[in-house]
């Protein structure tokens, strides 16, 4: 299963493979694919895209520049931005289509392992687990990193040890804490630490600062 939210929509794979979307839906973004064979979804300003077991990728909503027209290739994750769409191959090529104001389109050659799309960028780990980024973004931190996150405006990632790293806006989580796992919004950024605690962004919604501390 997984899910994924916009500001305005959420979707979500459920058991059946079939994905469920719910929320605003004024261009068919939220409209629902019953197909039984995604494994994953991603949602972007009046955009959506499921990705198929067959590594086929399929998007639907807005269409205001090309977003829909996905490549004829097979893929193992996509990250869809703001108005713009990025998918990781199956052979570990990056593509990247859609809107390209601020070169979110523009993605660099090589092999990669994992990749994460925000408003008007998108951030991917290469084979040594170095993050490079393209767009609308600031240069990634240094250092080798096991997993990648990104929100609306900023990204972070997390090295083997723990240490989450961020880029764009200040680090605002606790530096000195090791973290089992993390997870960007639009405004607001949680992690959980390895003795289970989950602390958010003290900029985030009253929403979510209320899960600070808690350990059930």
């Amino acid at each position: 299963m997984d899910v994924d939210c916009s500001a305005q929509h959420c979707c979500a794979v459920k058991s059946s493979g079939d994905i469920s979307c719910w929320g605003s839906n004024e261009f068919g973004q939220a409209n629902d694919r019953s197909a039984g064979s995604f494994v994953s979804v991603g949602a972007g300003h009046e955009l959506s895209c499921g990705l198929h077991a067959t590594g086929r990728l399929e998007c639907w909503g807005a269409n205001w520049d090309a977003q829909l027209e996905v490549p004829d290739e097979t893929f193992r994750q996509v990250g869809v931005g703001g108005f713009h769409v990025c998918g990781l191959t199956t052979a570990g090529a990056i593509r990247c289509w859609g809107h390209n104001n601020a070169g979110q389109t523009d993605s660099p050659a090589g092999t990669f392992t994992e990749l994460g799309s925000g408003g008007t960028f998108t951030c991917a780990l290469d084979e040594t687990g170095a993050a490079q980024c393209w767009g609308n973004i600031a240069t990634p931190a240094s250092g080798s990193f096991i997993a990648l996150e990104t929100g609306e405006n900023r990204a972070c990632g997390l090295t083997a040890s723990g240490t989450m790293r961020c880029w764009y806006e200040e680090d605002v989580i606790p530096t000195d804490l090791s973290y089992a796992d993390i997870s960007l919004g639009g405004i607001s950024m949680c992690g959980i630490t390895h003795s289970r605690e989950i602390l958010c962004d003290p900029e985030a919604p009253a929403s979510l600062r209320l899960w600070n501390g808690r350990t059930d």
